[in-house]
């Protein structure tokens, strides 16, 4: 990650990356978005891909997806959330 990011005159860009919100505990989420930060690089995750992640967060979690990545303090500019078809209204503002 540290000899990629920024090589190539700034044309290669190192991220990290989960697969899902619901897969990932709130450490594992936490300690990655640490990670990033320290390093300067980005985060890419998919959430609220489908019906189901979402009702699996509600039932797991008691709150949607991307509420829950905003009270563990990870939303911020460097977080990339893909494939968003099931957002709350609450979640997009």
């Amino acid at each position: 990650m540290e000899d990629l990011n920024g090589s190539f005159g700034v044309r290669v860009r190192s991220w990290l990356s989960f697969r899902g919100v619901n897969n990932c505990t709130d450490q594992l989420i936490v300690r990655l978005k640490d990670i990033a930060d320290e390093n300067r690089v980005g985060i890419q995750a998919h959430a609220c891909f489908a019906k189901e992640t979402l009702e699996a967060s509600l039932g797991k979690h008691g709150i949607p997806e991307i509420e829950r990545l905003h009270r563990l303090g990870v939303l911020d500019q460097n977080l990339l959330l893909i494939h968003l078809g099931w957002v709350m209204p609450l979640e997009l503002q």
